[in-house]
């Protein structure tokens, strides 16, 4: 047998080899199942528009060319009935998003990844503390967060520069100091600007995020490892709850912000009669959409002082993978290549906020607008919530009534926990 003989052969048994390993799946342009039958994934979101995953699933769908995939887009107000209801019927997303709070809640409907497609380590190497503890549940992976966003404190310039204050405050007690000074009232006692939008809870935006966090930080477990509230049994719970309610009880030394207040605290801040509240990232946008000229800046949240570790209070959302969908090996492997580094990049560039990714954090951390929730995401952290939205309400409502009623924190507190656990434990 001659040599060209030998290279037309040869070249056959490649060509075959190739056709042979491309119908298996294992070269890219891949198979999808075993008859090659078109696979369309449904993608459910709620906050970002459809530009900022167009380029990456385009990617996805360029190596595997059986697979189309469709992204939603649906509203924040009645998105999770909206999610339980197409999942009733089977008609519901093949990923869909979810809030970092709600994986032991819907445990039933999620499909974890398997080690083969995302191995645990790997996801605990990748990702910050804080994405670990909410998506890694009893040793299986439940969800990807894109990013992490954490509570911030929001100050106007002018009025700082007004009251001689230069920096903002780092400690709980600086801010207490800064909130007395930079306080206006009338000569009947009314409250012209707030020195600090905190105290109260219904018209206080992020007031139950806000005061969870000071009682963390105060080494206050909020709830046990079954999900049931457990703030009540600790002597430094009710610490926090009389902290926070200073600034809205009449006649202490810290009132600044009245509970009867018609406006949010964002509404106030952004009319420039708040010196100070606290926001998330994309609460920046918000302001500038209402009072565009405001001079406004954001600092660190602040911290107790000599505290040895920092902490900060996470809430963000992330991608999980329906139970019943018919291709959920499929959906996580998008997943997984949507959080390939360059991939998330390119979604943070569009979207905005810090990344729930180490190795992206570390450009971020020198960009002026990233820095501060950049570095806040190390110390992120987050409780369990069986379900945010009964907590919140009963944490928000505690908070007005030991206000008016004066019944000690401690009460407060006890009766709120067994309020919540009477409606999350029975279910």
């Amino acid at each position: 047998m001659n040599i060209a003989k030998v290279a037309i052969i040869g070249s056959v048994v490649l060509v075959i080899v190739f056709i042979f390993l491309l119908y298996l799946g294992v070269v890219p342009g891949l198979k999808v199942g075993q008859d090659s039958s078109p696979v369309n994934l449904e993608v459910w979101g709620v906050f970002d528009d459809s530009d900022a995953f167009v380029p990456i699933i385009e990617a996805f769908q360029a190596q595997n060319i059986n697979v189309s995939i469709t992204y939603r887009k649906k509203t924040i107000e009645g998105y999770e009935d909206e999610l339980v209801r197409a999942f009733a019927v089977g008609k519901g997303p093949d990923i869909f998003i979810m809030k970092n709070t709600w994986v032991p809640r819907f445990r039933d409907l999620l499909s974890p990844v398997t080690a083969n497609i995302f191995p645990i380590e790997d996801f605990k190497t990748r990702f910050v503390d804080v994405a670990q503890k909410d998506f890694i549940y009893r040793n299986n992976i439940y969800g990807i967060p894109l990013y992490v966003d954490t509570l911030a404190l929001y100050y106007n310039i002018d009025l700082f520069n007004s009251a001689g204050l230069i920096e903002p405050p780092k400690y709980w007690d600086e801010f207490e100091r800064y909130s007395k000074l930079l306080t206006r009232r009338s000569s009947q006692g009314d409250v012209l600007v707030s020195g600090a939008a905190i105290g109260s809870g219904q018209n206080v935006l992020y007031s139950k995020d806000i005061l969870s966090l000071i009682m963390m930080q105060k080494g206050v477990r909020l709830s046990d490892s079954s999900g049931k509230i457990i703030f009540d049994t600790e002597p430094a719970s009710g610490l926090g709850l009389e902290f926070y309610t200073r600034f809205s009880k009449l006649g202490d030394s810290l009132y600044s912000w009245p509970q009867d207040s018609v406006n949010n605290s964002q509404d106030m801040f952004s009319l420039g009669r708040v010196a100070m509240m606290f926001g998330y990232s994309w609460t920046k946008n918000n302001i500038l959409q209402k009072s565009p000229r405001l001079r406004f800046a954001v600092a660190y949240m602040p911290q107790i002082r000599d505290s040895v570790l920092k902490k900060n209070y996470a809430d963000y959302w992330g991608y999980g993978v329906y139970v019943g969908s018919g291709n959920k090996e499929l959906a996580w492997r998008f997943l997984k290549f949507l959080a390939q580094p360059n991939n998330t990049s390119f979604y943070l560039s569009i979207t905005g906020g810090a990344a729930s990714q180490k190795s992206i954090l570390v450009s971020q951390q020198e960009k002026a607008d990233l820095e501060i929730f950049a570095n806040q995401a190390l110390t992120a952290d987050s409780w369990l919530q069986l379900n945010d939205a009964v907590i919140e309400d009963v944490m928000v409502e505690t908070i007005d009534q030991n206000i008016l009623s004066g019944q000690s924190v401690d009460t407060s507190l006890t009766k709120a926990a067994t309020k919540i656990n009477s409606k999350i434990l029975s279910k």
